[in-house]
C-alpha cells in the first residue's frame, strides 16, 4: 500500500486537480498532508477534492507558518504509515495506471529502492541526470490496450513524481530543511540518494506516452502570485546550487531531521 505526502501553501486548484488523478488508484491508502499556513479558500479546496475519496485515510497537519517543502515532506514521511510512499509535489497529474505501473517496477526488483517520473521524453532529460539509458518492458495492458509495453528508463534525477520504500530514508537520509521554500530539496535529496543507494537502481523513469504532466506548465496563471513570487526569489539564490555541489563534494553527507 501507499501513503501520498502532500505539502502545501495556496495553490489548491492545482493540488486538486494532482490528487484527482492519483488517489482513484487503490494503493494510495493515505494521504499525510502538511499545510503550511494556506488560506482558507486554498484549504477547502482541497478539502472538498478528499470528500470525493472517503476510502482514503487523510491525515492532516496544519501549520501557523510556511516552514519550506523540506521541513514538511519530512514530517509527511515520519507520518506516513505505508511502507510505500508517493512525493507528486501536488502539482503533477498522473494518467490513469500511471502509480500502478511505478509500484510494479519498484516491486520488481527487490533491491530497488526508488522509482521517479518525468513528463517529458527521455531525450529531454538533461544530459547529467541521465546515466546510461537502458529499456524494459513491463507486462500487462497500458493505455490503449496493446498489451505488452515498452517503457524508457534512465538511472538519474527523480523529478516531480517519485514513489520510493522507507528504507530509502535510513540508506540516504531525509530531505534537508536548510534550502528554502520550495526548491532545490528534492536535487539535493535525489542525487544524495543515487550517490548512497545506487546498487539499488534508483531510477528516473520517463513514461514513452508522457501521460504524467506537470500542471503548471500547461497554465502558469492558475499559480497564486504569492506562490510565483517566492518560486522566482528561490531561482535567483545561486547560493543554492553552490550548495549542493559543496555537499556533493563532501560525499552527500546525510541529513537526519529527527534525534
Amino acid at each position: 500500500m501507499i501513503s501520498l505526502a502532500l505539502v502545501t501553501w495556496n495553490r489548491g486548484a492545482i493540488v486538486a486537480e494532482s490528487l484527482c488523478s492519483v488517489l482513484p488508484c487503490p494503493l494510495v491508502t493515505e494521504v499525510v498532508w502538511v499545510d503550511q499556513n494556506s488560506e482558507d479558500l486554498e484549504v477547502r479546496l482541497i478539502d472538498e477534492t478528499f470528500d470525493l475519496f472517503p476510502r482514503v485515510l487523510v491525515t492532516r497537519c496544519s501549520l501557523p507558518q510556511n516552514l519550506g517543502a523540506g521541513w514538511g515532506l519530512n514530517r509527511a514521511f515520519a507520518l506516513a504509515r505505508n511502507p510505500l510512499v508517493l512525493v507528486t509535489d501536488g502539482d503533477v497529474r498522473l494518467g490513469a495506471g500511471d502509480v500502478d505501473r511505478m509500484a510494479e517496477i519498484l516491486n520488481a526488483k527487490p533491491e530497488r529502492l526508488a522509482v521517479a517520473v518525468y513528463p517529458r521524453e527521455p531525450s529531454t532529460v538533461p544530459e547529467r541526470y541521465r546515466g546510461p539509458m537502458f529499456a524494459e518492458t513491463i507486462q500487462g495492458p497500458n493505455l490503449d490496450g496493446r498489451g505488452a509495453e515498452r517503457v524508457a528508463l534512465a538511472r538519474g534525477l527523480p523529478m516531480l513524481c517519485n514513489l520510493f520504500k522507507r528504507e530509502l530514508l535510513g540508506v540516504a537520509g531525509w530531505m534537508r530543511e536548510d534550502f528554502g521554500q520550495c526548491e532545490w530539496n528534492d536535487n539535493e535529496w535525489a542525487e544524495r540518494a543515487m550517490h548512497h543507494a545506487s546498487s539499488s537502481g534508483y531510477d528516473l523513469l520517463a513514461f514513452a506516452d508522457r501521460s504524467c504532466v506537470h500542471i503548471p506548465d500547461e497554465d502558469k496563471s492558475r499559480e497564486p502570485a504569492a506562490y510565483w513570487d517566492m518560486k522566482v526569489r528561490e531561482f535567483e539564490d545561486r547560493t543554492k546550487p553552490a550548495r549542493i555541489l559543496e555537499l556533493a563534494q563532501q560525499g552527500y553527507p546525510p541529513f537526519r531531521p529527527f534525534p
